[in-house]
């Protein structure tokens, strides 16, 4: 499996930001909590193209680097769009 990481940061840096925020994190509770969201996604896009949800299927998604791009563009975008929101709420 590729090593995931979010926007260059690797578990073990993520899990140094969750514990400096209050949160005590170890870099495989970050690992697998990434982990579980990606395949708690997949469970629901796999049946949008008529492929079934078995653990095999999961996996292979949830390994896939062009799935994990894709979340990782949605969510960006997803911010990027919440910020926007945001600024243009405080405008009014």
């Amino acid at each position: 499996m590729q090593y995931v990481t979010c926007q260059g940061v690797d578990f073990r840096g993520i899990s140094k930001m969750m514990t400096d925020r209050g949160i005590e994190m170890n870099h495989a509770t970050a690992r697998n909590i990434l982990l579980s969201a990606l395949r708690k996604m997949a469970y629901q896009i796999l049946p949008l193209y008529n492929t079934p949800t078995t653990p095999e299927n999961l996996d292979a998604m949830v390994k896939s680097q062009e799935y994990q791009d894709g979340i990782s563009d949605l969510l960006y975008q997803v911010y990027q769009e919440k910020i926007q929101n945001y600024a243009q709420e405080r405008k009014e």
